[in-house]
């Protein structure tokens, strides 16, 4: 599988954990560079690259191969921008901490830059953090009104068969 860098390994375990094969020319062959313990990538135009990961109410969420100095607000423009019920006041930044196991969480409230344009608090991503943004409390009860609205109707018909089954009977 080609990326604008690299090959994605074929191999299924080196696939499960997103290797990379990067072209090595001195040697003729590729060099695997897993994602899990690499920070950062060199690519071949020189360029010092990283992945983060993005989730939920974004255009294109997944893994970014992004370059090492990326703001939060450059991230979600690559990843198309947020989705129509994005929680932008609660965006999350999971970041894996280096002396534990347990991520650190920091959260950025994107409405006000929206609303004001000040870009206190918008931070610079490291390698390997993960975006989350959730959707709005209102967008989830609105998405789920066809659930509701079809419960609702199978619950009317069982009881409309059940009143003209004890009518024949």
């Amino acid at each position: 599988i080609v990326s604008t860098t690299g090959l994605f390994a074929q191999d299924s375990q080196s696939q499960s954990r997103g290797d990379i094969i990067f072209p090595d020319k001195s040697e003729g062959r590729g060099k695997y560079m897993p994602r899990g313990d690499q920070k950062y990538i060199t690519t071949e135009d020189g360029m010092i690259r990283m992945f983060v990961n993005v989730w939920g109410e974004v255009k294109q969420p997944g893994a970014h191969m992004v370059s090492e100095d990326i703001d939060l607000l450059t991230l979600l423009s690559i990843c198309g921008g947020p989705t129509e019920g994005a929680n932008l006041s609660e965006v999350k930044i999971y970041r894996k901490a280096t002396d534990s196991s347990q991520a650190q969480i920091k959260k950025i409230n994107l409405k006000k830059f929206i609303e004001n344009g000040t870009t206190k608090g918008v931070m610079t991503l490291k390698p390997n953090d993960t975006v989350m943004i959730s959707e709005t409390f209102g967008h989830k009860i609105i998405s789920n009104l066809g659930i509701l609205s079809t419960t609702l109707q199978i619950v009317t018909l069982y009881f409309q068969i059940q009143y003209f089954n004890s009518r024949a009977n």
